[in-house]
């Protein structure tokens, strides 16, 4: 439920496996700690910042009680939601990167790949390719020597979403026309074992726009299915693409509205992204942009 975006739906379900693990005691403990893993993970996108943190610090403290440093290394991993709901990236980094220490000291692969692809979309997500890129490059490298645990390429795509930012169009959308000829093999093939989830492929579908000529419409479509799939960030980073977009075609006005658009959702939605988007509003000519409203609400 939660990977296709069935996120209200995966939380009823999981106080439910919550409470039902809890009745049986150590025979509940993988039940109740995974499903506290994924509680933590999902209730700071409802405003439940606190009860997120009380699921994270019992399912932590059960962790040491059981000698579990795995489970201590992913709860590290998903207790990052907290940090961007608090807009918090250093905490957020922090708890990332001591994840990894334990999966590398554990031989965790898995762990350090998504330690490390986590970590390359928290610094892409703030505008900061430069600190993206080593860990994007390492999760990129798991995810070829099929280390990813996922089976999907989402590392390859996250390298391509970084790779429009930074405005290596024609790489990017090298690799985004890889990625499509990856999947409709794929679906021809009538597995659906490697095939994007609806949010994921919302995304190369924005990188696809992005680094060519598309149409409004082409937008519009785009905008309507992120509101149904998209999770996370994930509607802030289109309405932001989109934005760089159209001020690549010199529609600067339409540009900064949607800058707008972008920074009106990441007032409701926890997210790392304000830093993008005051950058992405600065870029914009003075003439073309009434700045002074988004600024000073960005910096409130």
């Amino acid at each position: 439920m939660w990977r296709f975006s069935e996120r209200k739906e995966a939380l009823e379900k999981l106080t439910q496996a919550v409470e039902q693990a809890e009745q049986l005691g150590d025979d509940g403990y993988e039940t109740l700690v995974v499903s506290l893993l994924l509680l933590g993970d999902l209730l700071p996108w409802y405003g439940e910042t606190k009860r997120a943190e009380l699921a994270f610090e019992r399912v932590i403290a059960l962790c040491e009680d059981h000698g579990d440093r795995v489970h201590v290394a992913v709860a590290l991993l998903n207790r990052r939601q907290i940090w961007i709901a608090h807009r918090d990236l250093e905490r957020a980094i922090a708890d990332t990167r001591e994840c990894i220490h334990i999966a590398r000291e554990l031989g965790l692969a898995t762990t350090t790949f998504m330690g490390s692809y986590n970590l390359g979309e928290m610094f892409y997500q703030a505008g900061d390719p430069v600190s993206a890129w080593p860990h994007v490059n390492l999760a990129v490298e798991l995810e070829n020597r099929r280390f990813s645990g996922v089976g999907r390429p989402v590392a390859r795509l996250l390298q391509t979403r970084l790779l429009a930012l930074e405005g290596n169009h024609d790489l990017a959308r090298s690799w985004v026309q890889e990625i499509r000829t990856h999947q409709e093999r794929l679906a021809a093939s009538g597995t659906t074992d490697g095939l994007l989830m609806p949010s994921e492929d919302v995304l190369l579908t924005m990188v696809d726009l992005f680094t060519r000529d598309a149409s409004d419409q082409e937008w519009a479509d785009l905008r309507a299915r992120a509101d149904k799939f998209s999770v996370e960030q994930e509607p802030i980073e289109v309405a932001d693409v989109e934005a760089r977009w159209l001020a690549r075609r010199g529609r600067y006005a339409e540009a900064f509205q949607k800058f707008e658009e972008a920074h009106r959702l990441a007032q409701r939605i926890p997210n790392v992204m304000e830093a993008r988007l005051r950058t992405g509003v600065a870029a914009l000519p003075e003439s073309d942009r009434a700045a002074e409203p988004l600024r000073a609400a960005s910096s409130g």
